[in-house]
């Protein structure tokens, strides 16, 4: 669906635009501004509808595709392990190559 949107949003928008500019110019044509008070109330009142649900939903939207990008693809194998059990195996390697030059034994503390 975003492929779409990205692919052909702008176009759609363009003849919705057109459209709306259309039945505005017919509205004046036939019976003047007062023609356009209905359609300017409901646009109103559906852009502050539109716009309060965008708010409302949007957060979820972009957490939701967050968490699944970094759930599916990590942070990149940077220095910074997303995975909190890489830091344990990691302490646990740093701990076996560092023996005690006395040759004891290493206690790994997790």
């Amino acid at each position: 669906m975003n492929r779409l949107i990205l692919k052909y949003g702008t176009p759609v928008t363009i003849v919705i635009l057109a459209i709306f500019a259309w039945v505005i110019v017919r509205r004046i044509a036939d019976g003047g501004t007062n023609a356009i008070f209905v359609l300017a109330v409901t646009a109103l009142a559906v852009w502050v509808i539109g716009a309060s649900v965008f708010i409302s939903v949007w957060p979820r939207i972009t957490v939701g595709g967050f968490k699944r990008v970094l759930l599916r693809r990590g942070l990149g194998g940077g220095p910074i392990p997303f995975d909190p059990g890489a830091r344990r195996v990691d302490r646990e390697l740093a701990a076996v190559t560092r023996r005690p030059a006395s040759g004891g034994r290493v206690v790994v503390l997790t």
